[in-house]
């Protein structure tokens, strides 16, 4: 086998025995030096590859795998790729020397080109990745709506000349000492004549002094790369309980930024609450310039609110919610793990979080004065751990993840810093708690109708919380999963943990919690439409089949909000349409609008929008 070995920021060609495993260079390490798609002549004799070096020369030619050298089949800037063989030793390959690419061809023998160089197809679109059978060509052309699969006779004798090169192709000189005249369509033999009949070292000289193919050496700076040159809607429903809205949906954006090299990447989001000016954002920085592990930093703000609870006055009872602002500081510290068929990822965070609480009157809007919590104000230092691992994967027009597992885990424990001691471990004054979530999932594929697989696939997700600030409401159950585009995570874009479609969200809450899903998703069909320069663009359509089930209790303590006892199981069925869409250039998004009808403590049938996989 021959094969294309990356190392030290270049690329070399290596020859490995597939029954020893060991390997040997065809090439030298060349920092100035790339080489792509190798393919063996028939007979064995040559390796075709294409060659990038300095001044913009990315041409096709052989090495030789006993020596080792290297004989120029072109030689000037156009695209010379993917060279491939004819049964009788004829080398193709696509080139876009005249302005467009097409597919040309010489004949090579046992000491190289024999011929002239002929053009086989002259289209207006551009042809790529030629391969023959002898009897059809085939080629991928492209079209208005994109690349096919095509194929034409193959017949040699209806090849002619190559149309003119294109004058931005041609070279302004050749490198010292070269003795090869750039490919125009000339006489191969002259060609080989002039090589002497010998293989050239794979490492030639190169131009010196080319204008057009070298420039200034700098030091590399990060940050024109970096700066943000886009920005996404985003959208976090209201926060209900009990069928009462607590409070309101918020809108907002995201922008974010990567460096050239992806060293050091951020992201930034903003959202607002209009009924009282509620206000969410984060910012986080990750630099990944040892490789592993990568080095996150994150600032954050978030409002979440719970009830609605009776807060007796007087002689009266008022609804209240209780709003939360959380504030907080986190460090992360990431070690990816990375195979062909399998990746991980084990993370340690450590955060500085503080809560602010307050009581608001659902019925007139405003802030409850009295001083009704023990403790409004609470600052929290907590670490976690979590894991990851994905043996999933997907293909260009998959429905779904596909033949594999994901499965992932977190671990927290939180310390309350600043209770006092007479409070320490009181339910309800001290927020120290200890938490564990962790989500399986599996996709099965199998052949079916339509454009891909259609896949089956199961997910169960469990969670449980104890210590003094773990109450009936740590975890909420309930929702359709994908809130909205995705953008910072700690904004509640995309997935829920515990959802369940056809339900309100946090339908029921606890310190136990379990959620489960089966479901069959299959294509539907593919629309590959955009409309115009506005930027949404929409893919294919997919369908699914679900059956949620879940449930939340606990705690069962004196204090209150603390008494939560295990009530039936709920479960919901219905189906979604899914739509693949690319909105402002945010590749690989589904739109899911589905129908749930629950089956226990029936509300009706529910309806919903979102954006993002269901799991």
């Amino acid at each position: 086998m021959v094969a294309v070995q990356d190392d030290d920021g270049t690329s070399r060609l290596i020859r490995m025995d597939l029954e020893t495993g060991e390997s040997e260079p065809l090439t030298g390490l060349d920092p100035d030096v790339h080489w792509t798609m190798p393919a063996w002549s028939p007979d064995g004799r040559w390796v075709a590859v294409s060659r990038w070096r300095p001044g913009g020369l990315w041409d096709v030619g052989l090495v030789d795998p006993e020596e080792g050298g290297w004989i120029g089949v072109t030689e000037d800037r156009a695209l010379d790729m993917a060279p491939s063989w004819a049964p009788d030793g004829t080398l193709l390959w696509a080139s876009d020397r005249t302005g467009i690419n097409n597919v040309m061809a010489v004949e090579i023998g046992r000491r190289g080109p024999t011929g002239p160089v002929r053009q086989l197809t002259h289209v207006v679109t551009g042809v790529s990745y030629p391969a023959t059978d002898g009897e059809w060509l085939y080629v991928s052309r492209y079209h208005a709506d994109g690349w096919r699969i095509e194929r034409t006779p193959y017949a040699p004798g209806s090849w002619f000349s190559p149309l003119d090169t294109d004058p931005r192709f041609a070279l302004s000189e050749r490198a010292p000492g070269d003795p090869a005249t750039p490919m125009g369509g000339i006489d191969m033999a002259s060609h080989l004549a002039a090589l002497g009949g010998e293989a050239r070292p794979a490492a030639d000289p190169e131009p010196d002094g080319d204008a057009e193919g070298s420039g200034e050496v700098q030091a590399y700076r990060a940050l024109p790369s970096l700066l943000p040159r886009y920005w996404a809607p985003l959208y976090r429903p209201a926060d209900t309980g009990g069928g009462t809205t607590l409070m309101s949906a918020g809108i907002g954006a995201f922008t974010g930024g990567i460096d050239l090299v992806a060293r050091h990447s951020w992201n930034a989001s903003f959202l607002y609450r209009w009924d009282h000016g509620q206000t969410d954002w984060a910012v986080d920085y990750t630099w990944s310039g040892l490789g592993s592990p990568l080095l996150s930093g994150v600032l954050r703000q978030q409002w979440d609110a719970g009830g609605p609870f009776g807060l007796p006055v007087e002689s009266d009872t008022l609804a209240v919610s209780v709003e939360e602002r959380e504030r907080a500081a986190d460090l992360y510290v990431t070690f990816p793990f990375r195979g062909m068929r399998r990746s991980a990822r084990v993370s340690a965070v450590g955060s500085y979080v503080r809560n602010e609480r307050r009581v608001r009157d659902l019925a007139s809007g405003g802030l409850v004065q009295e001083d009704v919590l023990r403790r409004p104000d609470q600052d929290l230092a907590q670490l976690s751990v979590s894991a990851s691992v994905s043996t999933t994967r997907t293909h260009g027009f998959s429905v779904s993840p596909e033949d594999g597992i994901r499965a992932t885990a977190r671990i927290r424990s939180r310390v309350d810093v600043t209770v006092p001691d007479s409070l320490g471990g009181v339910d309800g004054a001290d927020g120290g708690l200890n938490d564990l979530i962790a989500r399986v999932s599996g996709y099965w594929a199998f052949d079916g109708p339509g454009y891909a697989s259609h896949v089956l696939a199961a997910r169960v997700s469990g969670g449980i919380a104890g210590g003094p600030g773990a109450n009936a409401f740590h975890f909420d159950l309930g929702g359709a999963a994908g809130q909205a585009i995705e953008g910072v995570g700690t904004l509640g874009a995309g997935a829920l943990f515990f959802p369940l479609r056809g339900y309100d969200a946090g339908i029921r809450s606890g310190t136990r919690v379990v959620s489960a899903t089966a479901e069959y998703r299959f294509p539907l069909g593919i629309a590959h439409r955009g409309f115009g320069s506005f930027p949404l663009h929409i893919d294919r359509f997919m369908g699914d089949l679900f059956l949620d089930v879940g449930n939340a209790w606990g705690p069962e303590r004196d204090a209150p909000g603390y008494q939560n006892p295990r009530g039936a199981w709920l479960a919901s069925a219905g189906a979604e349409l899914r739509v693949r869409f690319t909105p402002f250039w945010l590749s690989g998004l589904d739109l899911r609008a589905g129908v749930a009808v629950p089956l226990v403590e029936s509300d009706g049938v529910g309806f919903y929008i979102r954006v993002g996989p269901s799991f």
